[in-house]
């Protein structure tokens, strides 16, 4: 993630904030909200890049309400145990 982190700022832009907007099928969607000389410019990125690029550049993350009202529709078989290896987890 140094890699676009130094993209980002060799344009003379900034990372303003990471937003999860949508879940489909399973799937979240996520983007980069990049600062560019006073214009916002939005990227569509894997929700995992895109984290852990904004907990890197210590950005706000976003979770759009469409979203968290998807999860909590979503049923859940059972919590994994929390004393698990997370490799153990299904």
């Amino acid at each position: 993630h140094d890699l676009l982190s130094t993209m980002i700022s060799q344009l003379s832009a900034r990372l303003d904030r990471i937003g999860i907007h949508e879940l489909y099928e399973g799937t979240f969607y996520a983007m980069l909200c990049i600062e560019q000389d006073g214009r916002e410019i939005d990227i569509d990125c894997r929700p995992s890049d895109a984290i852990a690029l904004g907990v890197a550049e210590g950005v706000p993350i976003f979770v759009s309400e469409q979203v968290l009202d998807a999860i909590d529709e979503e049923p859940m078989d059972e919590a994994p145990d929390p004393d698990a290896s997370p490799l153990d987890w299904d």
